[in-house]
């Protein structure tokens, strides 16, 4: 089962003992999901995945751009075979889109990503 390592590059900041797994339910996971995040700017946006970024644990392979984050979050696109064979979450990836020529929001995509035998 893939699950987030909190010993990866990225995550081993003074402060990164105070980060946590991201959950479904938690309300920064929620706006996002529902598209509550609306900004004008792009750096409100980035300043945004920024705090996301500070608050959980997040993925190793990370893009560089700023614009993009990919984390694990538990219950995440969980499926009735996936409960099955025991996985709690999937990685999914916090994307800045262009909602038109003045705002953008942030979308949450899900990775496939290979699981642990």
């Amino acid at each position: 089962m893939a699950t987030p390592d909190t010993h990866h590059e990225g995550n081993d900041s003074p402060h990164s003992r105070n980060k946590r797994v991201a959950v479904l339910k938690h309300p920064l996971i929620e706006a996002v999901i529902h598209g509550l995040f609306k900004f004008t700017e792009d750096r409100q946006a980035v300043a945004r995945l920024n705090e996301i970024k500070n608050k959980f644990i997040v993925a190793k392979d990370q893009d560089g751009s700023g614009r993009t984050l990919k984390l694990w979050i538990k219950d995440y696109e969980l499926s009735d075979d996936d409960i099955k064979k025991g996985y709690r979450g999937h990685f999914g990836e916090i994307s800045i889109r262009q909602l038109d020529k003045r705002k953008c929001s942030l979308h949450l995509e899900k990775l496939d990503v290979p699981q642990d035998p």
